[in-house]
Order: C-alpha cells, then sequence, then structure tokens
C-alpha cells in the first residue's frame, strides 16, 4: 500500500513596515528608514505589519521589548492569531508609555520578535534588501514635547491680562 503525502507550502510569518505614531498624531513616521529618530512622548505607538500564514491549529507570539535608558524594560506579548480567531494579515498597534523623557532625548530601543517564526523580519531597504533576519530593533531617542507657540502665546496674553487687572485693582483704592 502507497500513502501518498501532498507537502503543504506556506508563506513564513513575518513581520514589516514598522512605523511609530507620537502621543496620539495623525502622522506615521517608519522606524527602518530613519535610525536614530527622535521622537515626542511620553506617548508611543508602534504599527506592526504582520502576513504570513500560520499551519493549522499554529500559534505564535509578538515579543515586544521597550528598553529606555535608566528604566527597566517594558515587555508586552501579543498571541497570534489575535483574539484566537484573527489571522494575518493584519496591523497590530502597540503602545508605550515612556517612563523618562528628557529634553534633550532619552536614548531608548524598541525590539520585536516573532517567537516561533525564524527568520521573522524582512529587511526593506539598504544594501540587504530583501534579506530575512530574525527579530529586529530600533534606536530611538524620546524627548519631553515642548508647547506649541500658540499654546505659550495664550498662556502669556491670559498673564498679563490678570496682572493687568490686578494692577488696577490695587491702584483705584
Amino acid at each position: 500500500m502507497v500513502c501518498l503525502a501532498t507537502e503543504v507550502s506556506a508563506d513564513p510569518l513575518l513581520f514589516s513596515n514598522v512605523r511609530v505614531v507620537q502621543n496620539g498624531g495623525p502622522a506615521t513616521t517608519d522606524l527602518y528608514s530613519h535610525p536614530g529618530l527622535s521622537l515626542g512622548g511620553p506617548n508611543l505607538s508602534f504599527l506592526v505589519d504582520i502576513t504570513g500564514t500560520l499551519p493549522p491549529n499554529g500559534v505564535d507570539t509578538l515579543l515586544v521589548t521597550y528598553v529606555e535608558q535608566g528604566s527597566s524594560p517594558i515587555i508586552q506579548t501579543f498571541t497570534i492569531p489575535l483574539f484566537g480567531v484573527v489571522n494575518p494579515p493584519f496591523t497590530l498597534v502597540v503602545s508605550v508609555t515612556s517612563p523618562h523623557p528628557t529634553l534633550q532625548g532619552t536614548p531608548a530601543t524598541v525590539t520585536f520578535d516573532l517567537v516561533n517564526s525564524n527568520p521573522d523580519f524582512m529587511i526593506p531597504g539598504g544594501p540587504n534588501v530583501g534579506q530575512l533576519v530574525n527579530s529586529q530593533s530600533y534606536s530611538i531617542q524620546v524627548v519631553e514635547p515642548i508647547p506649541e507657540p500658540t499654546s505659550l502665546f495664550l498662556l502669556g496674553t491670559g498673564s498679563v491680562g490678570i496682572f493687568m487687572k490686578l494692577r488696577r485693582r490695587y491702584q483705584v483704592r
């Protein structure tokens, strides 16, 4: 008796196109294309595109490690398929609050790794474009946000108005 087995070929589970959103703003920035990027903190959201195919009943885990100089690592894990039913492709949003942003910028590193997939990241550009590697780390600087000029103007004019009113009150007496 002869058994015939068909080989199932599936695209490996990969992540790519890691982008960052700062303080809930509308713009995103690709981290791979901007190494050492200065980000306005404290709230950072990373968008991670996950593609590929899991084997039947297969599970993987995206491990995200955020390390800021002078602070303990912040580690988050996400099971794939998401919520037990959402299979790739999808974009996952990972949010982190910077513990110590500074005006000069605090060095930080964020690392993404699909634990059960190796390799799990395709290099999107540069001399090694298309090469597959296991995990990807990005170095960033987290900067404390500086108020907008408009906010400072409103604060200044409000303070001048209060000062003038108090001055008139005390001059009349």
